[in-house]
């Protein structure tokens, strides 16, 4: 008894003491010490203030449904995530890191998630918003297939070769590798390559708008096509290329009609006609990739004969000089790659 009532006086003097050592220092202070530590204090509450409205305007005023905070009322769901995921967007250095806890949050609320909750909390905590855009970035480098600025594609493994080799993210790289998100290749120890928790993570701290190229500024083909051609008719395979890149199909290759393209895996091929027409061997083998493959039969010359009238579809005519023939093509064309 003793004890614990001298520790109870103790506990009271110290209180009181430092109460009292407190207002002798403000009355004392010139300097504006702690003025200063007032304000900070403002700050720091003011802070804890709009991060939370931030957290909870974006979870659910943006993101959830009426149906969504319905089937939430009627789901037991775990308070302890909820106060985890908006105590750590709070406390986190980075402001900017907000709204990926809150998607995370929608996540889980929706079972869209099947990595360890708790392993994903900790490297969004542990990671810097400038190593998780890189995960953005790797995310759409390995599903898009990025068109450049000569309209050739970028690769994934051509970025993070930039990555690894650019200085001025070893940081990033370095926590981006200890966290498992990227790794080196066994078959080639100099590449990096990014893991399927890399892909999984970004799924799950992103949105889809923000996984998309032009969320960061690319472009994406959204189509590739092969062209085959009488190779003497070049000047107007240059015409067709760049109506092409206009709407972001990429050109993998152009074919003579002699060339053996039994192979042919492109979704959609153009058949060029011109006013040589191809052997019966070479007719027959588009007869038999037509089955599998979209044709297109494009002419420059409308007088020419559709030497490929066994193919459904009509024969496009585009002539350099005329906009509506050419948008007639591009609208055949773009309807083919919606479907």
């Amino acid at each position: 008894m003793e004890n614990k009532r001298i520790s109870s006086c103790e506990l009271e003097l110290s209180e009181a003491t430092e109460s009292l050592i407190f207002e002798l220092l403000k009355a004392g202070d010139p300097t504006g010490v702690l003025s200063l530590f007032e304000k900070g204090t403002e700050v720091f509450m003011k802070k804890q203030a709009e991060r939370a409205y931030k957290f909870n305007k974006r979870l659910f005023y943006d993101k959830l449904t009426e149906e969504d905070k319905n089937n939430i009322n009627n789901m037991n769901v775990s308070e302890e995530d909820y106060f985890s995921l908006l105590s750590a967007s709070i406390n986190d250095d980075e402001s900017k890191k907000v709204d990926l806890y809150s998607t995370l949050y929608f996540n889980i609320l929706k079972n869209n998630i099947t990595l360890d909750k708790f392993k994903i909390l900790k490297i969004l905590k542990s990671l810097t918003y400038s190593s998780l855009e890189l995960i953005q970035k790797i995310y759409i480098y390995t599903n898009y297939d990025i068109q450049t600025d000569t309209n050739n594609t970028k690769t994934i493994n051509e970025f993070l070769n930039e990555l690894e080799n650019n200085d001025k993210f070893l940081f990033e790289v370095e926590s981006l590798k200890q966290f498992g998100l990227l790794k080196k290749d066994i078959k080639f120890d100099s590449e990096l390559v990014a893991t399927n928790l890399c892909s999984e993570f970004a799924k799950v701290i992103f949105d889809n708008i923000d996984l998309a190229p032009s969320a960061i500024g690319l472009k994406s083909f959204v189509g590739n096509c092969k062209i085959i051609s009488d190779l003497r008719h070049i000047k107007n395979i240059n015409f067709l290329v760049a109506i092409l890149n206009e709407i972001n199909v990429k050109n993998t290759s152009i074919l003579s009609y002699e060339a053996n393209f039994v192979k042919l895996n492109s979704h959609i091929v153009i058949c060029i006609i011109g006013k040589n027409i191809p052997s019966k061997k070479t007719l027959k083998l588009i007869e038999r990739i037509s089955k599998r493959l979209e044709i297109i039969k494009v002419t420059f010359d409308n007088s020419n004969e559709d030497f490929l009238n066994f193919i459904d579809g009509e024969l496009s005519y585009i002539d350099n000089s005329s906009e509506k023939s050419r948008n007639n093509f591009l609208k055949k064309l773009t309807t083919i790659i919606k479907n």
